[in-house]
């Protein structure tokens, strides 16, 4: 028989144990449903995108500048209207702006597992990318509309990026365990993700109190300045745009991993290359969530800045690897995307922090909309990379890419300058 208070003792320890049980407890409701929304459709979109390229060389036949350039097309739309959806969520306030991208995101992945020309994937993709642009930057906005505590708030950013890496880590798996990896029949699953979450959200605002909605959105409306302000004092904050320079820069890198790396494995007709992409896949996420809060912990003394160097250095490594690992040799491949997730870990839950940590309360999705220019590099990545593969080849590539890495840690040197001249100001 349980001694009487052994059950709330047990939970204090617990609590004592492991502080981050109780900010966890803290997060609000509809948090926690932003969360699982995030969860179940990375999970799903990981489970079929990745396999983009392969199907476009292999089913349709495009060349590697083919590919690269058709997923750099739709990548572009999504950044020119990340900006502008961002500062539309600013007036309008952030719920219509989720909706429609949810619908849009059901529409284009239905699509992709329909359609079977090369014009039908353009279109779905392209539907995708303005459904992602509509979608990414209005959610990181909500975590700053909803907690207003900054050490929360910053807590928050990385369990949402854990759950992103759930996601990622369980969808290629289960792609591959299902048989499934690959199949165009998969889109639906992602489209189905996204209508849970869609009906998810509908419900948590139906049980919402109609005062709080009315309020949040007014707040809006209320104290945006001219459209024309806006876009001046985003060009005149030196702050921000190095910021966007420097992570512009990271994603390109980045990016050679998700679409030039595939395609170059793909040409020279690497072994078991589905079940390597799904392992690679697999296996970044899974390290990515077993060190994220080791990594919070160990370097929560460092400054924002100098956290980003070391996840460059990691990012340098990584390319390094690629260069001059043998197209054979399968568990290099592997300690390839090991590397890059050391790097990852460290890097994108800092992108989104670094953002909040700069923008005014009442601009915070005009700003986030700004950082969508982040994805600049990766939408440029699989398009310059595809040239560069088709020219130079792999090896080439992903030297120039180690280079650029160098180039990054002298930029985060001056923004960090840069940032504690403002600070002394």
């Amino acid at each position: 028989m349980t001694p009487a208070g052994a059950e709330s003792t047990n939970t204090s320890t617990l609590k004592r144990v492991n502080p981050m049980w109780n900010e966890i407890n803290k997060l609000p409701k509809f948090i926690w449903v932003l969360l699982f929304g995030v969860f179940v459709t990375r999970g799903s979109f990981y489970m079929v995108w990745p396999y983009i390229s392969i199907i476009l060389i292999q089913k349709h036949h495009l060349s590697a500048s083919e590919v690269g350039t058709f997923l750099s097309i739709a990548g572009i739309i999504s950044v020119c209207l990340g900006l502008i959806v961002g500062v539309i969520s600013d007036f309008i306030g952030r719920k219509l702006i989720l909706l429609l991208s949810g619908i849009l995101n059901i529409i284009a992945f239905c699509m992709l597992a329909v359609f079977d020309s090369v014009w039908g994937y353009l279109i779905a993709i392209g539907l995708s990318s303005i459904g992602r642009a509509m979608w990414e930057p209005t959610i990181s906005a909500l975590f700053s509309d909803v907690i207003h505590d900054k050490n929360k708030r910053e807590f928050a950013f990385h369990i949402r990026y854990f759950a992103i890496n759930i996601g990622s880590a369980i969808g290629p798996l289960t792609g591959v365990w299902l048989s499934i990896a690959g199949e165009p029949s998969n889109f639906f699953i992602t489209a189905f993700s996204y209508l849970i979450f869609l009906i998810a959200m509908c419900l948590c605002w139906m049980n919402a109190p109609q005062e709080e909605n009315i309020k949040s959105e007014k707040i809006h409306h209320s104290r945006q300045p001219p459209l024309r302000e806006i876009f001046k004092s985003l060009w005149h904050d030196k702050l921000l745009l190095l910021i966007i320079i420097s992570n512009i820069i990271i994603l390109f890198i980045y990016g050679q991993q998700d679409s030039t790396l595939i395609q170059y494995l793909t040409i020279e007709n690497a072994d078991n290359l589905m079940s390597l992409v799904s392992m690679m896949v697999a296996a970044n996420s899974f390290v990515t969530i077993a060190f994220q809060f080791i990594f919070m912990k160990k370097l929560a003394s460092l400054s924002i800045h100098l956290k980003m160097i070391i996840g460059i250095v990691f990012f340098a490594f990584a390319q390094i690897l690629c260069a001059y690992n043998s197209v054979t040799m399968y568990w290099g491949w592997i300690a390839v995307a090991v590397t890059m997730s050391f790097g990852q870990t460290i890097i994108f839950p800092l992108m989104t922090i670094q953002i909040d940590n700069i923008a005014p309360a009442h601009l915070k999705g005009t700003y986030y909309g700004a950082a969508a220019l982040n994805a600049l590099g990766y939408v440029c990545a699989p398009y310059i990379g595809g040239i560069m593969l088709d020219h130079w080849g792999g090896p080439a590539v992903f030297q120039i890419m180690s280079g650029l890495c160098g180039l990054v840690i002298l930029l985060f040197i001056c923004l960090d300058k840069k940032q504690r001249a403002t600070i002394a100001v």
